[in-house]
């Protein structure tokens, strides 16, 4: 019998860089720029913020993200939003879509 592989485990991500970043627990952020990527946030509130990434690699954890904050995303991160909608087309927001060519082919970045 044979297994399928169904991917990691959902919150792999966040273990792993949990035990190798630093955690800046409980703190409260207002009208601030917070570079996430290095970092592991828990049980943090983002206050009219911009946050950015520039590689995904960061952990948050029991957050709280109010609507009024920025998110802004480096060319990395970028490219895998868009590899993502490969298959998930973003109608919202077409900038975060591969470009698709008439051929079915694809480009990324």
């Amino acid at each position: 019998m044979s297994k399928t592989y169904t991917g990691p485990p959902s919150n792999w991500w966040g273990t792993l860089l949990s035990g190798f970043t630093p955690n800046v627990q409980n703190r409260y952020y207002k009208d601030e720029t917070v570079h996430l990527d290095g970092y592991t946030f828990t049980n943090c509130c983002f206050n009219n913020c911009t946050l950015v990434t520039e590689t995904g690699a960061f952990s948050i954890k029991n957050c709280l993200i109010l609507p009024n904050c920025k998110i802004h995303f480096g060319p990395a991160a970028t490219r895998v939003i868009q590899l993502w909608n490969v298959s998930n087309q973003n109608i919202q927001w077409p900038f975060f879509n591969p470009q698709i060519h008439p051929d079915g082919s694809i480009t990324i970045g």
